[in-house]
């Protein structure tokens, strides 16, 4: 599924580049005339080796416990198919343009439950990895109640169970200044002469060599990198979504 920003063309239509692009589950933005960043556009959970969502729900009379793992998705599959979405986009091969993953500074992640009245409330706040994909591991104790909820949520219910990751873009790096230093030296000769008493002059042969030293200073002063995306970007990817994606 693909999603054009607002006011944004469409392939194939004259008019100004699209400046963002959501497909493929990623979201880029052009901080360049070829150049791309991309993040997650949704929570994602851990999965299994073939593909089921890694959520455990264990239950004992009236303990409960809900076992999960957050993070945020961007396997190279999606990447790859957003690069082609976004060559096609702009008439180039691929390998034209630069995409890389954008720099987030990722809150801590937090599991929700539904209110019943199409709210959340906060069940637990995890730190995350702090490196993609920011993973969060939730181990959380449910009253009874909660367990039906958690329930309808693995069955497919909508509203019942969601994850939300709230995130920031750091500003990409800007390059270090580099210093370079160099000296040239002048020679200069000096002639000194001597009167006799007769009022001729004469050289003595006093030439003396000077050393100069300039030394020159060259400064590269890195322009600074692109602007990141307005923040804080919140993230909130309801239960019932994990189990077809």
């Amino acid at each position: 599924m693909t999603g054009w920003a607002a006011g944004a063309r469409p392939p194939g239509v004259p008019g100004a580049p699209v400046p963002q692009l959501t497909a493929h589950g990623l979201h880029a933005r052009r901080v360049g005339p070829t150049e791309w960043t991309y993040r997650p556009d949704a929570v994602g959970v851990a999965r299994d080796a073939r593909g089921r969502p890694s959520v455990t729900l264990i239950a004992a009379g009236d303990d409960a416990f809900l076992n999960l793992t957050t993070l945020l998705p961007a396997d190279d599959d999606a990447v790859a198919a957003l690069a082609k979405e976004l060559a096609r986009r702009e008439g180039v091969p691929p390998a034209e343009l630069t995409l890389r993953p954008a720099r987030l500074d990722v809150a801590p992640a937090e599991l929700l439950v539904g209110d019943g009245d199409g709210g959340w409330i906060c069940l637990a706040r995890r730190v995350t990895s702090g490196v993609p994909p920011y993973s969060a591991a939730f181990a959380v104790p449910l009253s009874p109640a909660r367990v039906a909820a958690v329930r309808a949520a693995l069955d497919g219910t909508s509203g019942q169970l969601a994850a939300r990751y709230t995130l920031t873009e750091a500003p990409a790096p800007t390059r270090e200044a580099t210093t370079s230093s160099s000296s040239s030296f002048s020679s200069t000769t000096t002639t000194t002469t001597t009167t006799s008493s007769r009022g001729d002059a004469s050289p003595e042969g006093g030439t003396t060599h000077e050393r100069v030293a300039t030394e020159r200073h060259d400064t590269h002063v890195a322009p600074p990198g692109p602007p990141s995306e307005p923040g804080p970007i919140v993230l909130l990817t309801d239960a019932a979504a994990w189990r077809t994606t």
